[in-house]
């Protein structure tokens, strides 16, 4: 299964998994409650680890909404019983692992021309990633410029990836901070 898949596939089988005992969590998700989903994760990963994998992946899923990679990083570990979960938790390792080498790039002049991932479609971490593998990029001090300034990825003091996505005139489209 290619893992542009797996987002729509993490999001349609929590949605029609059913609620069961979660049903606070589900409303909260409508809800675009992320933040709070995401802050609580240890609650819910200490609740639910080893019974209910959907669950879980929805935890993830509210951290990677924010651009919150590492936190989802915490969830990912506890997804492995099942199929579904075991995709969920490649796409977040996956996710981090292209954040870690794009720091590589930026700090340590890294090339990534031999990296093979799997690509990402539809996150603008991953349509970076593939642009940066292929060697499109620019070097400017800590940052890498693309496709001629359409995307500058730049990284932070404090170890994270921040993209910003431009159109033809200049105009910011997307602004993403990945930690």
């Amino acid at each position: 299964m290619a893992i542009g898949m797996w987002k729509k596939l993490l999001f349609t089988a929590l949605l029609i998994g059913g609620v069961g005992g979660w049903g606070d969590l589900v409303t909260l998700f409508k809800k675009g409650a992320y933040n709070q989903i995401c802050k609580y994760r240890w609650t819910y990963i200490n609740r639910f680890r080893g019974s209910d994998e959907r669950l879980l992946s929805l935890v993830a899923y509210s951290c990677l909404k924010l651009g919150q990679i590492t936190p989802a990083l915490d969830v990912a570990k506890n997804l492995y019983r099942t199929p579904g979960g075991r995709q969920n938790g490649v796409y977040i390792t996956t996710l981090f692992l292209m954040k870690q080498l794009l720091l590589q790039v930026i700090n340590d002049n890294l090339t990534l021309e031999n990296v093979k991932l799997p690509i990402i479609k539809g996150e603008l971490l991953g349509e970076v990633f593939q642009r940066v593998q292929k060697g499109l990029y620019q070097k400017e001090g800590n940052m890498l410029v693309i496709d001629n300034g359409i995307y500058q990825v730049e990284a932070t003091f404090d170890g994270n990836i921040l993209i910003r996505k431009y159109d033809d005139d200049g105009n910011l489209l997307e602004k993403e901070l990945y930690w």
